[in-house]
């Protein structure tokens, strides 16, 4: 179920239902807490998947995870890192210790490093992590030293997330699985920029996949662009933030990539600013986009070089892009833009539009 109100009556009703449930996912739910997890997980005996995905959860404390059963042995996919409420780490470990074709685990940010670690060490085959407050407690050197040890252990890793308050102390754990690592997920960490980014980054040579902050800099997209060869999806967050006046990213970080990753395909970019000239050195560099996600945080800015809108630009994406599905649209438009679009995009199913266009005309082009 994805953007729903779920509420405790309907996990309850459920559980008691379904005995053989196997998969509940939640997508940006609320209006539940974690005494409907406790339902779930105290009568589906053969759950599989428990997936809560930035969902609300109200917090009646810790039990929900103490109701597994101690038969319990088949989840695959355990993701709570949207629980607030603290996690009782032997339990935790317990039941990860008892689940041996465990894949997929994303912990909340009460799951302390030492946690991590004894966790980590029961689930060496895990695909799949999401770590929670990671560095929260500035833990002693063995600790540190046991963390780099699980992390050394874990050589199926390939998706990594987490790390909202990660410190460059603690980093050199992660280097032991980016060898491996093709998708990684760094849009909750504003903790970690400048240098040691580019550190990180330099070592996922088998990168698919970033989500990142602006703190990557165009110089940090260049080093993307040099090392990920491989690299399908890019999006790139906005941190609000500003160093004397001057954009973290432009639209030179994304003709780098665009220019160093044949196979990128799906780009979401939050910029201050774009030229007609870039995005169409990016169309000519980068055509097998099927989603283009351009988000100027000034929505009506003109190309800064010339003034004009972007229509030509965009124009460029989409008749290069034959396979584009998903475009968003923003900056200075006008109703020329959505000609492109008609004329072009044929196998476009999703259009957003930010403040584009001159009149009603523009709907009728496309």
């Amino acid at each position: 179920m994805k953007r729903m109100v779920v509420t405790d009556e309907c996990l309850v009703a459920i559980a008691r239902a379904f005995p053989n449930f196997k998969a509940l996912v939640l997508v940006s739910c609320e209006g539940f807490s974690t005494d409907g997890l406790a339902a779930i997980t105290t009568h589906c005996r053969f759950l599989r998947e428990l997936d809560l995905q930035e969902c609300e959860v109200e917090d009646h404390g810790s039990q929900w995870l103490t109701c597994f059963p101690d038969s319990c042995t088949s989840l695959v996919t355990l993701n709570f890192a949207c629980c607030k409420g603290e996690v009782n780490a032997g339990v935790l470990e317990r039941l990860v210790a008892r689940c041996p074709n465990l894949e997929s685990i994303r912990l909340s940010r009460s799951v302390s490093m030492d946690t991590l670690s004894r966790v980590l060490v029961h689930a060496p085959h895990l695909v799949d992590l999401g770590i929670g407050s990671y560095i929260l407690d500035h833990g002693p050197v063995q600790t540190i030293a046991k963390l780099c040890c699980a992390f050394g252990n874990c050589e199926s890793l390939k998706s990594l997330s987490g790390f909202w308050h990660v410190t460059p102390r603690h980093l050199p754990a992660v280097y032991y699985v980016c060898w491996n690592l093709t998708s990684l997920n760094l849009s909750h960490s504003p903790a970690i920029h400048g240098i040691h980014l580019k550190q990180l980054i330099s070592q996922c040579r088998k990168l698919q996949r970033l989500w990142v902050l602006d703190f990557i800099r165009d110089e940090g997209l260049e080093i993307l662009a040099s090392r990920c060869k491989d690299l399908r999806e890019l999006r790139v967050f906005p941190s609000n933030l500003f160093e004397a006046g001057v954009a973290f990213v432009t639209e030179q970080g994304l003709i780098s990539v665009s220019s160093g990753c044949p196979k990128l395909h799906s780009v979401l970019y939050f910029c201050h600013q774009m030229t007609n000239a870039a995005l169409t050195t990016i169309a000519r560099n980068s055509p097998r986009f099927t989603h283009f996600r351009l988000c100027i945080l000034d929505p009506r800015k003109p190309d800064p070089v010339t003034q004009q809108s972007l229509d030509e630009g965009f124009g460029a994406i989409v008749q290069s892009s034959k396979d584009l599905r998903r475009l968003s649209l923003s900056g200075l438009l006008t109703d020329r833009v959505f000609l492109y679009i008609g004329m072009y995009a044929e196998q476009l199913e999703t259009l957003s539009i930010t403040f584009a266009g001159d009149s009603n005309k523009g709907c009728c082009m496309c």
